[in-house]
């Protein structure tokens, strides 16, 4: 087991946001239980507040709240002694709980890409978290257990989602990623080689426009969801040749 980092050491973590080319919403909970899911994405560059209790960081289920995402990570990294399922950790105060790391945590997020862009910004960011947050408490971690955790981090605060995003973000490159129909989710991720020159011409016809229309992914998420759940004819039919 790796030693903590030593105190006043800042961490740092960053991650490209990522393109969806073809297969999204095959990624989801459930569908990516009930139906398997496979998902073509490449990874693309794109040119303060602070809490002092434990029971600021308790609503972290609404992604509504300031700082939710944050306030998820730090529940789920369990550096703060209470996790989703128990706030009544060993520790009454937010003092108490950071002690052994001196007695404080800066956590500082930047994103290149507004709020609600489609391009997976919350569950990068959610892995980076989990990354540097590992990183200070000296614990091993894999590009696995981003995956996975990101999706439960997703799962606490009441957003749903699915695994392509991070695993978008933290793999490099165009890759497919698919996950069988089979219960607990298993990931695999194969890159796709290709050459200098159809980077260089990828790259010459990529241009990201800004509309200005945003929108929460549990918003959709949802809709997309019931009519799953209704087995709408168009929705399964789609999924089915979104995965093939």
């Amino acid at each position: 087991m790796r030693s903590k980092v030593p105190l006043g050491t800042f961490v740092y973590a960053s991650a490209p946001a990522r393109i969806d080319l073809a297969g999204g919403w095959t990624d989801t909970i459930p569908i990516t239980h009930e139906h398997g899911g496979k998902v073509v994405n490449v990874a693309v560059q794109v040119n303060n507040r602070r809490f002092h209790s434990l029971e600021q960081i308790r609503d972290h289920a609404d992604p509504m709240v300031p700082g939710a995402l944050l306030k998820a990570c730090l529940v789920a990294s369990g550096i703060l002694g209470i996790t989703a399922m128990r706030h009544d950790g060993d520790h009454k105060t937010m003092a108490d709980a950071l002690k052994h790391s001196g007695g404080g945590l800066e956590l500082e997020i930047r994103s290149s890409l507004p709020v609600g862009s489609g391009m997976g910004t919350s569950s990068i960011l959610i892995a980076a978290i989990l990354a540097v947050l590992k990183t200070l408490m000296g614990t091993p971690y894999t590009n696995d257990d981003l995956f996975y955790e990101t999706l439960d981090v997703e799962q606490m605060m009441n957003t749903g989602g699915g695994w392509q995003d991070q695993v978008g973000g933290i793999m490099p490159g165009f890759k497919v990623s698919t996950c069988e129909l089979d219960l607990p989710i298993q990931l695999k991720t194969n890159t796709i080689n290709v050459s200098e020159e159809f980077i260089t011409t990828f790259n010459s016809r990529l241009l990201l426009i800004y509309t200005g229309e945003t929108r929460l992914a549990k918003n959709l998420l949802q809709t997309v969801l019931m009519n799953w759940a209704g087995q709408e004819p168009d929705v399964v039919d789609t999924m089915h040749r979104l995965a093939i």
